[in-house]
């Protein structure tokens, strides 16, 4: 018999958000998480600037496939 079953679920529906709202969210998201990695990655200022211009030229070719 396993332990601690779970019983019930309760969803608690939260009002939408603005689409535009919750974009701008994720965009500032993302752009923390960039700035994050490039500081922990110990590059040089230019390093860094080759990173995002590289990363603006793959954004704007289209080809946002994640490279392993």
């Amino acid at each position: 018999m396993r332990r601690n079953k779970v019983r019930a679920i309760h969803v608690h529906i939260v009002p939408s958000q603005d689409g535009a709202a919750l974009t701008e969210k994720i965009y500032d998201w993302q752009i923390r998480v960039i700035e994050r990695r490039l500081n922990e990655a110990g590059l040089s200022t230019s390093e860094k600037l080759t990173v995002i211009d590289a990363m603006m030229a793959d954004l704007s070719s289209g080809n946002t496939a994640k490279q392993k």
